[in-house]
């Protein structure tokens, strides 16, 4: 059993260890945020033990809209940027307004020239068509409260389908992604889709107090990689797998990020903020496949051809002549 350990930084906050749970990950953040420590690769899941009382309940570190404004903006995020945003509330510590503070921090760091975009996943069947609404079904709980937040401000475009995977979006390209999100074949998978048009944007990723195991994008990225190396079009083609029957290991690209120095990392109160381009990502995923999964055995999904590439791309073509003109 890996021991527990506790770090004292120089602010006076207490870090505390305990083995099991995506080693890698916690202290390659660390030591990026914290570059004066020496973390063992063997340490496990972070915790922060700053905590602020609120009603007499310990409610962890207290953080405000400007503080969060603050630190996407010295993250590198500005106004007129597109970005995806992948969020965990719970990770900030206790935050001045909860939701609606940390939503309104991104729509005011990328203003109204930039474009916001979070999933809108619900809890639905892939083909639940008559069960969703978008204007009422709420996003299910893994998905998070900002992203629930999100949808219902006035302005933000939530898309009419598919009735599992909508996505969610405010600023002027909100419109022409969510209407060819809509449109984008259910079979076609992530081949094509709106987060490999964020890319070829120029877009961003940014994770709010989550790793790339809750990034969409590495779907996307793969199914490029796959997709443009093995001259195909395909739907799925999961190589960040140990097994075809184990969840995606998505936080595999975390190492291979940060050495290419791609991924830019702050904390904002208890919460790990990453951001990214979406292209980098992409190209970091495509290196990977080339070096590690392209000959390998034993780790693919099954593959099926998409109906209609032609017609996918051709839509697909349409959509970046459309927004390149915004």
């Amino acid at each position: 059993m890996k021991r527990a350990v506790t770090i004292m930084l120089p602010s006076g906050c207490l870090l505390e260890f305990s083995g099991g749970l995506n080693n890698v990950y916690h202290s390659t953040i660390l030591t990026l945020v914290y570059p004066a420590l020496k973390v063992d690769d063997g340490l496990g899941y972070l915790v922060m033990n700053k905590k602020k009382t609120v009603g007499g309940t310990s409610v962890g570190t207290h953080v405000s809209q400007a503080d969060i404004c603050r630190g996407l903006q010295a993250l590198g995020l500005q106004s007129g940027d597109l970005v995806v945003t992948h969020s965990s509330l719970s990770s900030f510590g206790y935050v001045e307004g909860g939701a609606a503070a940390v939503v309104d921090a991104l729509l005011e760091t990328v203003g109204t020239a930039g474009t916001l975009i979070m999933p809108s996943h619900t809890g639905l069947g892939k083909y639940d068509f008559g069960a969703y609404d978008p204007s009422k079904t709420p996003v299910r709980k893994a998905i998070g409260a900002i992203p629930d937040t999100f949808w219902r401000r006035p302005g933000v475009r939530r898309g009419n389908y598919p009735p599992r995977h909508p996505w969610a979006a405010k600023g002027p390209l909100a419109s022409p992604l969510i209407e060819y999100s809509e449109g984008h074949p259910i079979a076609a998978g992530h081949c094509l889709d709106i987060l490999v048009a964020v890319a070829d944007l120029g877009g961003y990723v940014l994770l709010l107090g989550c790793m790339n195991r809750n990034n969409t994008s590495m779907h996307s990225a793969q199914v490029t990689a796959f997709n443009e190396l093995e001259d195909a079009c395909k739907p799925k083609r999961e190589f960040l797998r140990s097994s075809p029957k184990r969840p995606e290991d998505f936080d595999a690209v975390d190492q291979p990020l940060r050495h290419a120095g791609a991924v830019e990392i702050t904390r904002i109160g208890d919460a790990v903020i990453q951001l990214m381009r979406s292209r980098d990502l992409f190209d970091v995923v495509k290196k990977m496949y080339i070096s590690h999964y392209r000959t390998a055995g034993g780790n693919e999904s099954i593959l099926e051809d998409i109906p209609d590439p032609d017609g996918i791309r051709g839509c697909y073509a349409g959509l970046m002549q459309t927004l390149k003109r915004h």
